[in-house]
C-alpha cells in the first residue's frame, strides 16, 4: 500500500486533518487487528499449554497483556505490531525467565505450528537470526482476511514481576531491586513492565499519541528511500 502524502509538506495547521485522514487506522482495519488479537490471545489461554509439560511441570497462562502499537493506541492505518504479552506461571524471577526462555518459545513455536488452522487465519513464523543471544520473543505474521496487509505479531514470555495491575498501581523498589541484581542486559526484562508502558502512553494528551503517529510515518517514508536507494547503486554496480 502506497504510503499518504509526505509528512514535511503538510502545513502545520494541516497536520490535524493529515493524522486524522491519513494515519489514524480506519473501521475495518481495527475491527480486522482486535479479531486477529482475540483468536490469538484465545489460543493462548485456553489451548497452548494444555494437557502439556514444559520444563516438567504444568504452565498456566497467568495473564495475557497486549503492548506494541496496538496496546498504546498510536497504530498507524493498515500497519500493526501487535506485542503479545504471556505471563506464565513457571517463571517465578526474572532469572527464571532468563534461564527458560528458550525453552518455553521453542515450545510455543511448535504447539502454533500444531494448531494454526484453528485460528482461521494464515500464520507465516518469521525466521529468528542467528545470534548467540536468548530470543526475546517469537515472531509471526497473520494474513488479514479483508486485505492484503499482514499484521505482524511478537509473543514475548515474561516474569509476572508487577503481580495485580490497577491504574494506581506503584511498583515496590523491590522489584527494581530484582531488576537490578538480576544483571540482564538493557531492555532484556522490559516486557514484564508492558503495563507500566502501557498505561503511561494511554494516559497521555491525544495530541502526544499523534505525534507518535507522525514520527512513525516519517520513519517509514525515510526507511523506504533508503532500501530504494541501496536498491538502485545495486544495480549500478
Amino acid at each position: 500500500m502506497a504510503l499518504p502524502q509526505k509528512l514535511y509538506e503538510t502545513p502545520a495547521d494541516q497536520l490535524p486533518a493529515f493524522v486524522e485522514q491519513s494515519l489514524q487506522p480506519e473501521g475495518g482495519w481495527k475491527e480486522e487487528v482486535k479479531d486477529a488479537w482475540q483468536r490469538i490471545e484465545r489460543f493462548f489461554r485456553e489451548q497452548c499449554f494444555r494437557d502439556e509439560l514444559v520444563l516438567e511441570r504444568e504452565v498456566r497462562v497467568l495473564k495475557v497483556v497486549k503492548g506494541g502499537s496496538s496496546g498504546k493506541g498510536t497504530t498507524l492505518n493498515y500497519s500493526s505490531d501487535v506485542d503479545l504479552v504471556l505471563f506464565l506461571s513457571c517463571f517465578s524471577s526474572f532469572q527464571d525467565q532468563a534461564a527458560h526462555r528458550r525453552s518455553i518459545i521453542s515450545f510455543i513455536k511448535k504447539r502454533l505450528i500444531q494448531h494454526s488452522k484453528n485460528l482461521a487465519y494464515s500464520i507465516t513464523i518469521i525466521p529468528q537470526k542467528e545470534t548467540t543471544r536468548v530470543p526475546r520473543s517469537l515472531s509471526f505474521q497473520v494474513q488479514a482476511r479483508k486485505t492484503s496487509e499482514v499484521i505482524g505479531v511478537d509473543v514475548l514470555p515474561a516474569y509476572d514481576a508487577l503481580g495485580h495491575f490497577s491504574s494506581d498501581f506503584k511498583p515496590s523498589p523491590e522489584i527494581y531491586e530484582d531488576l537490578i541484581t538480576s544483571g540482564g542486559p538493557p531492555g532484556e526484562f522490559s516486557p514484564s513492565f508492558t503495563e507500566l508502558q502501557r498505561h503511561f502512553v494511554k494516559s497521555c494528551p491525544v495530541k502526544l499519541k499523534n505525534l507518535l503517529r507522525m514520527v512513525k510515518h516519517w520513519y517509514l517514508q525515510v526507511q523506504t528511500k533508503a532500501t530504494t536507494s541501496t536498491w538502485m547503486k545495486g544495480l549500478e554496480l
